[in-house]
C-alpha cells in the first residue's frame, strides 16, 4: 500500500502482475487498435492537447491470454472476474501508447454528470517501459503532498 484514505486516494503497487509474454501479447494486439487518443464523455469525444497519447481498447474476449489476465485482475482486485466485463462492471483494456514528450496532464477518471455508471477504481499496467519518464503521478496522494509511481513491466 502506497496511498490510503483518508490522506488521499488508495494506491496499491502490485509487482509482476503479468508476464513478459501476457505484456508482449498486449503491445502486439495494441498496436492494430490504437488512434490518436481523444478526451470526454461516452458519445462527446473530442482531440485535446490535454491529451497528447495514442490509445485504443481490447476486449477480454479478443484471446485465451486477455481472459486470463482478466481474472488475474479479478484476483488481485478482490472482485469476481464474471463482474470484469463490458457493459457490466467494466470497461475493456485500454491500451495506451506514449511517444517521446506525450502526456495527459492530471484528470480526473470519472464523470462528474452524477450517473451510476461510475469508474470506482483503476487498474494501470505497464506492458513495455519508456527510456525516461513515465511516472503515473497521485496528486492528492499524502494530503496533498502527493506520489509518483516509477514504471515496472507487468
Amino acid at each position: 500500500v502506497l496511498s490510503h484514505a483518508p490522506a488521499g486516494p488508495r494506491v496499491f503497487l502490485v509487482k509482476e502482475l503479468m508476464s513478459d509474454f501476457e505484456c508482449d501479447h498486449i503491445i502486439q494486439l495494441g498496436k492494430k487498435v490504437i488512434q490518436e487518443s481523444t478526451v470526454g464523455d461516452v458519445g462527446a469525444h473530442y482531440k485535446s492537447n490535454t491529451r497528447t497519447s495514442q490509445n485504443g481498447w481490447l476486449r477480454r474476449t479478443q484471446s485465451e491470454t486477455l481472459e486470463r489476465v482478466y481474472k488475474r485482475f479479478g484476483d488481485v482486485l478482490g472482485i469476481d472476474h464474471a463482474l470484469l466485463s463490458e457493459g457490466v462492471n467494466a470497461e475493456p483494456l485500454q491500451v495506451v501508447h506514449y511517444g517521446p514528450n506525450q502526456r495527459y496532464d492530471p484528470h480526473l477518471d470519472f464523470s462528474d454528470k452524477g450517473i451510476p455508471d461510475q469508474r470506482l477504481l483503476t487498474l494501470l499496467l505497464y506492458v513495455d517501459l519508456p527510456e525516461a519518464g513515465g511516472a503515473t503521478s497521485f496528486p492528492k496522494a499524502f494530503d496533498g503532498r502527493g506520489l509518483q509511481v516509477v514504471p515496472a513491466r507487468g
